[in-house]
């Protein structure tokens, strides 16, 4: 039974990531990448399979190239970088970051 309890919170938790993934607010966009690498780690390669073409969408559609040497974000505001002791993902920053 918990297995199947696991697999249902996985689903859910997964589910609202893709609903606040474009959030406004960049700390919300902070604790969805926190949360998708905490599943990808639990849940392995078919956690990011699941997501891959959101995410990745949302990267498209949200980055626009301002010059060789920076982006510019359109989908939200970015916040300022976090401390070194508080520093997420790769995942985490792409979405912090866009």
């Amino acid at each position: 039974m918990q297995s199947r309890d696991s697999a249902a919170f996985a689903d859910t938790a997964t589910q609202l990531c893709m609903r606040l993934l474009e959030d406004g607010e960049p700390r919300v966009r902070l604790a969805v990448g926190r949360c998708l690498g905490a599943l990808a780690a639990r849940r392995g390669l078919a956690a990011w399979e699941a997501v891959r073409g959101a995410v990745l969408g949302s990267i498209e559609r949200c980055w626009v190239r301002a010059g060789s040497a920076c982006c510019r974000i359109v989908c939200g505001p970015s916040p300022a970088r976090p401390s070194k002791s508080l520093a997420p993902d790769f995942l985490s920053e792409l979405l912090l970051h866009r």
